[in-house]
């Protein structure tokens, strides 16, 4: 639902508001929402948002269930935790669990050259020569 290209209706914040991603960007420049946000670039931001849009179009996925399924799939993160206000956001929560097979390696690294957030993994002593 974050992308800055106009949007048909929808139950969403985004959707219901000025029908793109403007008052997502005023929420940021204000600084809500930035609390936990490594990236602190606005402007990053959205083009990040904007550049997942096509991979999340080409998966027939929506971007938060491709941003909790990446969630899910990436080997650094423990725990997913989701939000809703709505039974129909937790459905769709779940819908996320099915796209599991789709993030092949492949569409790992694209959404990796988007991201450009990989932790570096730490160094093995024990196999290093």
């Amino acid at each position: 639902k974050y992308n800055s290209k106009p949007l048909e209706g929808g139950d969403t914040r985004l959707g219901s508001k000025t029908g793109n991603s403007q008052w997502l960007r005023e929420s940021l420049q204000s600084g809500e929402g930035m609390n936990g946000l490594e990236e602190k670039n606005v402007d990053r931001i959205m083009e990040i948002i904007d550049n997942l849009k096509p991979i999340a179009d080409k998966l027939q996925v929506t971007l938060a269930q491709l941003a909790l399924a990446w969630a899910a799939k990436n080997p650094n993160v423990s725990t997913v935790i989701t939000g809703a206000s709505r039974s129909s956001q937790v459905t769709e929560n779940f819908k996320s669990l099915a796209i599991l097979p789709k993030l092949t390696p492949n569409v790992m690294e694209e959404i990796e050259k988007v991201l450009q957030n990989k932790p570096k993994q730490p160094t093995d002593w024990v196999s290093r020569n």
